[in-house]
């Protein structure tokens, strides 16, 4: 998991800052939810991202349902448990909830355990901002609740 962390972190960052929301705070984890060695056990981050702050109009009604459905078809096995599952749906759906959230599955992870990350958005693109890697000038990203406004 832990070579995996910055393609997600690059990804995230290519088209915005950090924005303020809420965060899943992987510092004030108790005890019971430290890393425990009892075997294989099944994390996962579900983001559902429906709402974007700087293009209301491309509101997509349902992404937020994905990820919570997805939670519950998770339950219905014995092998998931609902303390480690987290879902960012709306406005929490943030970069920087969501980079909270990839700490927080590298963080309660070990060798032998399962993480699932799946995200459901749509992609957009804008004007290349910090390196012009690419010869028609614009990166494209998935779009998050606080992704910078981007061509229409």
């Amino acid at each position: 998991m832990q070579k995996l962390m910055p393609l997600f972190i690059i990804m995230l960052f290519l088209c915005s800052g950090l924005g303020a929301a809420e965060l899943i705070n992987t510092n004030s984890l108790s005890q019971k939810e430290k890393i425990s060695n009892n075997g294989t056990e099944y994390w996962a981050l579900l983001v559902g991202c429906n709402e974007f702050r700087y293009r209301p109009d491309s509101y997509l009604p349902g992404n937020d349902e994905v990820a919570k459905d997805f939670r519950k078809l998770l339950l219905t096995s014995d092998n998931w448990h609902e303390d480690h599952i987290k879902v960012l749906t709306g406005k929490n759906a943030t970069k920087r909830n969501i980079i909270h959230g990839l700490k927080w599955l590298d963080q309660m992870d070990d060798e032998d355990d399962i993480c699932l990350f799946t995200i459901s958005t749509h992609g957009a693109y804008n004007e290349d901002r910090y390196i012009k890697d690419e010869d028609d000038g614009y990166d494209e990203f998935l779009m998050v609740y606080d992704s910078y406004h981007m061509l229409p």
